[in-house]
């Protein structure tokens, strides 16, 4: 109910930022974890190519303060679970960022071009990344939640994560032609499964 209201107050803004932006500071306090920030497709021409990036639109906390400095627009192919989940449209939970080896690479990656947000990224507990779906199921983004803490998301949490993005992606669906983000065209399924076994199962025993 809170997550539709915030959809309703999100689709009356004057923009689809300021919308998006009251949208994930009330879903990180639904969800209570400690940051979140959402990034919408979009197309740019670079050497007289066509590419997709995913820009940074609205977020709250410390991961969000840098990385709209550092990171604000991402390559659609980048070497990241954002980039990832775009791709396959599959929800993807991190439980144990500190020890999960793709994060620590990530870390490290991004250590020198992006130092202030990989210091961030190396203190993260657990987070989860989800799709952000028009109507007709096509990825047009994703929403990232952040905890301090590890283990915390567990296969309830997948769920309502779900819920999350198809009420998020609404607002940015209706609003996106008017704003320049365009619809995200069809892309493949596959599931991270190697992850979602680990995290999922291993959140179901800490419940």
């Amino acid at each position: 109910r809170e997550l539709d209201q915030a959809l309703k107050t999100s689709l009356s803004e004057d923009s689809i930022k300021e919308g998006l932006q009251g949208f994930i500071e009330k879903a990180v306090r639904i969800f209570r974890v400690n940051m979140g920030h959402i990034r919408l497709e979009k197309n740019v021409f670079v050497n007289n190519r066509s590419e997709t990036l995913l820009e940074l639109v609205a977020g709250t906390g410390e991961y969000y303060k840098n990385a709209i400095r550092e990171r604000s627009d991402i390559n659609s192919k980048d070497n990241s679970p954002t980039a990832e989940v775009f791709a396959t449209g599959e929800t993807i939970i991190i439980n144990d960022a500190k020890n999960n080896a793709s994060h620590r690479a990530m870390c490290e990656r991004q250590s020198k071009d992006c130092p202030a947000t990989s210091e961030v990224l190396a203190k993260l507990g657990a987070y989860a990344n989800t799709p952000l779906k028009n109507q007709k199921g096509e990825t047009i983004g994703t929403i990232n939640l952040v905890s301090d803490e590890t283990w915390f998301f567990t296969s309830m949490h997948e769920n309502a994560l779900q819920a999350l993005g198809e009420r998020a992606a609404a607002s940015a669906d209706e609003e996106g032609p008017r704003f320049g983000h365009r619809r995200g065209s069809g892309r493949g399924r596959a599931i991270h499964e190697r992850e979602r076994r680990t995290t999922v199962a291993g959140s179901r025993g800490r419940t």
